[in-house]
């Protein structure tokens, strides 16, 4: 679970906060899925188009887990 708190600082604080003395609440957010992707999109970007310009081998195809 993903939580999107704004820009407000007091309501960052908390959000935080909350993470940081509740154990609970810290262990769910631990396990969440990131619904964003996995931070690798460049790396997947620049091997593809070196493979579409001849210059490497076509990457593994990817499958979101």
């Amino acid at each position: 679970m993903a939580e999107l708190v704004g820009v407000d600082e007091s309501a960052i604080v908390s959000a935080a906060t909350r993470l940081l003395s509740d154990q609970r609440a810290y262990r769910r957010m631990a396990r969440a899925a990131n619904p964003y992707g996995d931070g690798k999109a460049a790396p997947r970007i620049r091997k593809a188009i070196l493979n579409y310009f001849g210059l490497g081998p076509r990457p593994r195809d990817f499958a979101a887990r």
